[in-house]
């Protein structure tokens, strides 16, 4: 005989699962989930408001990169049959001034994100991975850095305008741990200081791995005035192993064209070649 159908307070119980797979040019997600999975060619432009405005700096063909999200709470995350819900009839007693909470154990405290990018897939493709930077775009990623992570006041909150609940925790102030993995079987990555200077420099390795690691805390400000916490971060770990690394650097008699590529009469003078290169960082630090 059929199971009789679930209350309405216990239908957390219900669980679904399965894989979703997408063959798309352009689109926008929204989902609650642990991991998510990309599988594809990535192209980052940036626009610079410059003379090399949106230049492709970024080029990652063939790219499987997973995020991975591990939410920190005093139950266990993944147990979805722990959370009882009752009728109101039902609650238990609490102390006095607090209120029932079902998800109590449940409600993340922290969050880690992991991301890994591998392009160590073969697809037969002879495109390979490659990094475009100008000094305007790393002025770019300075400004876009400062603007994700400054801190604002409060608006319309406290007594005068008769709001005093607590604000809820942004979710840049709710990572605690960030790790970032990087796999490629090849790299090229070109920087020019300035084309009308006409330098720059052009570094490329063969099989590499990239690993960092950054915790953060969170700092009370000063002051009587409500502000936010002063999030800081700190690299707990960083591990990078190159192999085959030739550097070399640049001239072009010209400027580059519409399309933001070299020039081929551009002249390359040797610099520094290594067999490997080998780079460890660790902090004793965790808080």
């Amino acid at each position: 005989d059929p199971s009789p159908p679930l209350p309405w307070w216990d239908k957390s119980r219900l669980l679904f699962h399965g894989d979703w797979h997408m063959d798309i040019e352009q689109a926008n997600l929204h989902q609650l989930a642990t991991e998510f999975v990309f599988k594809g060619d990535l192209d980052i432009n940036v626009r610079t408001a410059s003379k090399y405005d949106d230049c492709c700096f970024l080029h990652l063909p063939d790219l499987c990169m997973t995020l991975d999200l591990q939410w920190l709470c005093h139950g266990n995350p993944h147990d979805h049959h722990s959370v009882t819900l009752r009728a109101p009839e039902f609650l238990p007693e609490v102390p006095l001034g607090q209120l029932h909470d079902s998800y109590r154990a449940f409600r993340s405290e922290n969050l880690n994100l992991s991301i890994k990018m591998d392009l160590t897939r073969h697809s037969g493709t002879i495109s390979q991975p490659r990094i475009l930077l100008y000094s305007s775009t790393l002025r770019w990623m300075q400004n876009f850095w400062a603007t994700w992570t400054s801190v604002t006041r409060p608006i319309c909150r406290g007594k005068l305008f008769n709001n005093l609940k607590p604000s809820k925790k942004k979710l840049g102030q709710h990572y605690k741990q960030l790790s970032y993995t990087a796999l490629f079987p090849q790299l090229q990555v070109h920087y020019w200081a300035s084309f009308a200077q006409q330098r720059g420099i052009q570094i490329e390795c063969s099989q590499g791995h990239v690993f960092t690691r950054g915790t953060q805390r969170l700092i009370p400000q000063a002051g009587t005035v409500m502000r936010r916490l002063i999030s800081d971060w700190s690299v707990t770990q960083m591990v990078s192993d190159l192999s085959q690394v030739t550097v070399h650097l640049m001239a072009s008699p010209t400027e580059e064209n519409a399309d933001h590529c070299l020039d081929p009469l551009v002249t390359k003078t040797h610099l520094l070649s290594l067999s490997s290169l080998t780079y460890q960082r660790h902090s004793n630090r965790t808080a």
